[in-house]
């Protein structure tokens, strides 16, 4: 939610040259719990990856329930760009990138 807060304007300004065709997130269920009311007016499709698919750890662990759940989530936004409009729109990500504040966020881009 803090990334949808720190791109609020960039994807305001997207939006008048195109329209949001649709938003995935991928996730564990419980992540995206946290996600389906906010993302709901954006007609989001949620998309539960299984649990235990990513297992993290510095060694191979004695046992396997003591590796941290990867609870990282993907979300992929696909736009629909008015014709003629596609430099316009290629041109944003600049300054979009520039908002995306990972280490405040906690996310990698």
């Amino acid at each position: 939610l803090k990334h949808l807060q720190n791109v609020d304007w960039p994807l305001k300004s997207a939006l008048k040259i195109g329209k949001l065709g649709r938003l995935d997130v991928h996730g564990p269920a419980a992540e995206l719990d946290k996600l389906r009311g906010p993302l709901k007016e954006l007609g989001c499709r949620f998309y539960i990856i299984d649990e235990g698919s990513k297992l993290y750890a510095a060694e191979v662990p004695k046992n396997w329930s003591s590796p941290s759940l990867d609870k990282s989530m993907i979300l992929r936004s696909h736009f629909r760009v008015r014709e003629g409009r596609m430099a316009e729109f290629k041109g944003m990500f600049k300054e979009f990138y520039q908002d995306m504040k990972p280490d405040a966020e906690g996310t990698l881009h």
